[in-house]
Parts: structure tokens; C-alpha cells; sequence
């Protein structure tokens, strides 16, 4: 009797000793949230605080996006630049569109992972830059400051609106590694058509400014249209 409650505690414990090491093996990355996961949800954080201090946002924002005519005066009445709704809005852009150029870069390139950390923080940063600074250029060459105002009011709702699309393909982009490419060709989708819709707008609401046609065109082509070509070559031609 006793020889078999021996051989019975032998065996547990052989067991027990089995699982404990097979628990040993278990990949950290199970058992905590990684960097990008973490930065998905603060995007989500973002987002929904932007609701909480601004109920209408959403509506305002689509609204706006698609306004032409008056859109000045539209954006006066219903929108505040400066306000903390706004900002969270394009927090959760710059965080967003560093996620998605960080899957980008990591899917496209075999870079290491600091470099593909820089480039990715570098992207929303110029973005913003681009959009500002081409316009402040613009104003002064033309000595109409009430223009870069409007373009400034009209890029920022496309980029804070770009910003929501891209937390959405950020949340499913990242649940779905399997579709890495469908997810990639999105999201150069999502930038090729809101870019093309801001520099759209962009020249209608110059034409209703009635700024002459030789200096919209001008801009669009230095401001706009170059600065993306020559991205595009560096990128296609160094990674």
C-alpha cells in the first residue's frame, strides 16, 4: 500500500514538473500588450475624448470636409481650430499615421526597427509641415494672408479626418496580419484620395478667393505636386 501512494506522488510530481516547464516557454509576447497594440488604443483614447468634449464633432468634421461654398464662414460659425476636441483630433492623427507607416515600412522594408521607428515619426511630422509652411510661402508671395487662413482651416479638418480613417485601418490592419498587402494598398488608397481631394478644394476655394489661375497652378505645382513626386522617387529608389 504504501509502496503504491509512493509511486502515485512520484508521478505527480513528474507531472507537475512537466507543465512548469512548459509554462517557461511560454512567448512573452502572449502575456502583454505590445508597443503597437498600446499605441492603437490611446488612438482610441483620443478619439473618444474628442467625442466627450464635443458631442457633434463628427458630424461637424464631415460636414466641413465637404464644404465649398462659404466654406470660411461655415468653419467660423460651427468649428474652433483651437480647442480641445481639436487637439485630441490631431493627436490621434499623428499617432495613427505613425502606426500605419509603421506596418507599412515593416511589411515594405528590411530596415531594422529604429530606423523604421524614425522614418515612421517622420512622416505625420512632415505632413503637418507640407500643409503649413507651403501655404505660409504661398501668402506671402501672393500678399494674401486670408488664403493661407482658409487653406490652414480646410488641411487641418482633411488631416484630422484622415486621422479617424486611418484608426480604423490601423485596428484592423493590426488583427489581420494576414491581409498585410490588401491593408498596405488601403492605405496608399486613403492617402491618395484625401491628398487629391485637399489639393481639389484647395484650388476651388483659391478660385472663390479669385486668386489668379497662373498662381494656383504655379502653387500646386512647387507646392503640391512636387514635393510628392520627389518623395515618391526617394522612397522607390532607396528602399
Amino acid at each position: 500500500m504504501i509502496s503504491k501512494l509512493v509511486l502515485i506522488s512520484i508521478q505527480l510530481i513528474q507531472s507537475d514538473n512537466n507543465i512548469v516547464g512548459q509554462l517557461k516557454y511560454i512567448p512573452k509576447a502572449t502575456t502583454r500588450l505590445d508597443f503597437t497594440s498600446l499605441l492603437i488604443l490611446l488612438s482610441i483614447v483620443f478619439i473618444a475624448l474628442a467625442r466627450v468634449f464635443n458631442n457633434e464633432i463628427f458630424s461637424i468634421q464631415f460636414q466641413l470636409l465637404f464644404k465649398l461654398k462659404n466654406f470660411h464662414e461655415s468653419f467660423k460659425a460651427i468649428y474652433k481650430l483651437v480647442s480641445v476636441s481639436s487637439l485630441f483630433l490631431t493627436l490621434n492623427f499623428l499617432i495613427s499615421c505613425f502606426i500605419s507607416s509603421y506596418l507599412a515600412f515593416s511589411y515594405t522594408t528590411t530596415l531594422d526597427t529604429s530606423s523604421i521607428l524614425k522614418l515612421s515619426g517622420l512622416i505625420p511630422i512632415v505632413l503637418i509641415l507640407w500643409t503649413t509652411l507651403g501655404f505660409l510661402i504661398t501668402s506671402i508671395i501672393l500678399g494674401k494672408f486670408q488664403i493661407l487662413k482658409i487653406y490652414i482651416e480646410n488641411s487641418f479638418i482633411v488631416l484630422q479626418f484622415l486621422g479617424l480613417a486611418l484608426a480604423i485601418l490601423n485596428f484592423v490592419w493590426y488583427l489581420n496580419p494576414i491581409t498585410q498587402k490588401i491593408s498596405l494598398l488601403i492605405f496608399a488608397g486613403i492617402l491618395l484620395v484625401f491628398f487629391t481631394y485637399r489639393l481639389f478644394k484647395n484650388f476651388i476655394l483659391g478660385i472663390a478667393e479669385k486668386i489668379s489661375w497662373y498662381y494656383i497652378i504655379l502653387y500646386l505645382c512647387t507646392l503640391e505636386i512636387m514635393p510628392v513626386w520627389l518623395s515618391y522617387y526617394y522612397i522607390t529608389h532607396h528602399f
